[in-house]
């Protein structure tokens, strides 16, 4: 692995080491906040909608009785 001054790095921990000598322990989260925000609106539909999908499932199941499993 090469940085892009064009040291050579060791691998995963000497990319890590150069990057927190470099710029600093934060900018190993740098695009963390992009990638939450992101994913927030998929995960809230997804699991959203499993639970309306399991509600009827289950209501189905019993025979028209709601089921808080």
């Amino acid at each position: 692995m090469v940085a892009p001054g064009g040291e050579a790095l060791r691998g995963v921990i000497g990319a890590f080491h150069h990057m927190i000598q470099t710029e600093g322990f934060f900018s190993l989260y740098k695009g963390l906040l992009p990638s939450i925000v992101s994913m927030a609106p998929s995960g809230a539909v997804f699991y959203g909608l499993y639970d309306i999908l399991k509600s009827a499932y289950c209501t189905h199941l019993k025979g028209g009785k709601e089921s808080n499993t």
